[in-house]
C-alpha cells in the first residue's frame, strides 16, 4: 500500500529538505519512503504478524537548511492482521 503526500508550498528559490523517523522504533523494514521534489510517497509492505501495530511517521521539513524555520507534522500508520472471511 501507498500513501503519497505534498510537501509544504515555500517561496520560490527556497529550498526543502526533509527528514523522517517512526516514534519509538529504529525504521521498520518494511515502511519506505521516496522522495520527490515537491512530494513523497510511504510504501508499506507488512508481511509478517510482528509488523502489525501502530507507527506515529514525524516529518520534519527544512528551508534552505535553517533549523529554527523547520515544519514538524506527523501521522498515525495502523497495520492490521489480514482476516480471510471463512475464517470469520
Amino acid at each position: 500500500m501507498d500513501y503519497t503526500f505534498p510537501w509544504p508550498t515555500v517561496c520560490p528559490g527556497v529550498t526543502l529538505t526533509m527528514a523522517w523517523s517512526v516514534w519509538g522504533y529504529t525504521y521498520p523494514s518494511f515502511l519506505t519512503l521516496a522522495n520527490g521534489t515537491d512530494e513523497s510517497t510511504l510504501t508499506m509492505n507488512p508481511v509478517s504478524a510482528s509488523d502489525i501495530g501502530m507507527y506515529t511517521i514525524s516529518l520534519v521539513f527544512t528551508p534552505d537548511g535553517v533549523a529554527a524555520d523547520a515544519l514538524t507534522t506527523s501521522f498515525i500508520v495502523h497495520v492490521y492482521p489480514e482476516v480471510e472471511y471463512e475464517n470469520l
